[in-house]
């Protein structure tokens, strides 16, 4: 089983906020405490991971508290002040959960566990909605797409504003 680290500032770590930090923000979610609460602690973990990887494939301003050969996380960040070396910016940590969310949301849409960005489109509708099918049969519109814990790309990328180099930034996960 993959342990969390969220030790600030090293080659180790993999996460931004603990499970513990992740199970109260998610407390005040009720939209998603209910998944949150039925996951395992490994798949938390996993989760967890792949939120932190996802938020740290987007392109910021700035510079690492530590170089690369001693920071693998891409927070914290110098402009972090008061934050670096000690802790993680809370923004960073509710971005983290938000990130959780919106991945969930996006495998529960497909219906496979795996995003819309690993689908095969079988067809394209584009003059009255647009409309993407993917084989697995389930329309990617606008109105099956709705966010029902209120997870967005636009809420991350506010969290994060202080950071992203080009608010434009794609969000990429696996």
């Amino acid at each position: 089983m993959t342990t969390l680290d969220t030790t600030v500032a090293t080659l180790t770590a993999n996460s931004y906020a603990t499970l513990a930090e992740l199970d109260a923000y998610f407390d005040s979610d009720i939209a998603f405490k209910v998944i949150w609460d039925a996951f395992t602690s490994t798949v938390k973990t996993q989760r967890a991971i792949a939120s932190t990887r996802a938020i740290d494939s987007l392109k910021y301003n700035g510079f690492k508290y530590k170089n690369n050969s001693e920071q693998i996380l891409e927070h914290p960040r110098w402009q972090d002040y008061p934050y670096h070396v000690t802790t993680i910016n809370p923004k960073i940590k509710q971005a983290q959960a938000e990130m959780i969310k919106l991945q969930y949301e996006d495998q529960a849409i497909t219906g496979t566990g795996k995003s819309n960005s690993e689908q095969i489109i079988s067809s394209v509708d584009v003059f009255q909605t647009v409309k993407v099918n993917f084989e697995n049969g389930l329309p990617e519109t606008s109105s099956n797409k709705q966010q029902f814990s209120g997870a967005s790309v636009q809420r991350i990328k506010a969290l994060l504003a202080n950071y992203l180099f080009d608010n434009s930034s794609v969000l990429v996960w696996e």
